[in-house]
């Protein structure tokens, strides 16, 4: 299985360049395909923007998919009407 981080590694003659694209460094990457750290959210931005991944494929944790953003939405709103009353 190929993580969503290596996939567009390959559009990039050297890693050094995909990491100046995303705006992070090669040593962080390094940590990133480790996973001693997470893709952070402005490389995640940057992901998306470059080549279209959906940012709730790179961190679903941060970036809900917008049917879970939606029960979210429908969840809070439920709370505060419960908690009004």
């Amino acid at each position: 299985m190929i993580s969503v981080i290596q996939l567009p590694i390959n559009d990039y003659p050297t890693k050094a360049e995909f990491c100046r694209a995303i705006g992070i460094s090669p040593q962080f990457l390094t940590q990133i395909e480790k996973k001693i750290r997470p893709i952070p959210p402005k490389a995640a931005v940057a992901l998306n923007r470059i080549h279209g991944i959906p940012l709730h494929d790179i961190r679903p944790d941060i970036y809900p998919s917008e049917k879970n953003a939606a029960d979210l939405v429908d969840n809070d709103l439920a709370r505060a009407v419960v908690g009004s009353g």
